[in-house]
């Protein structure tokens, strides 16, 4: 069985996206749709996405978050 570190990004993301959805269904039916994709590039400090639905992130940015 596959241990979950609770300081994974993309956990923190999937958790708060399930989240969302749960709270607000029309949005959270729309970040249902967005894939991440983690980027330590220096375009992308925090989070941003596309017109495509692709959701970039920088992961040091979303460790800095609290559940």
């Amino acid at each position: 069985m596959k241990k979950i570190d609770k300081q994974d990004p993309r956990e923190k993301l999937t958790k708060a996206r399930m989240q969302l959805l749960m709270a607000f269904p029309f949005f959270g039916e729309l970040v249902m749709r967005m894939v991440f994709h983690e980027s330590k590039t220096a375009g992308v400090g925090t989070t941003c996405v596309d017109h495509l639905g692709n959701m970039y992130y920088h992961p040091d940015w979303v460790k800095g978050f609290t559940s």
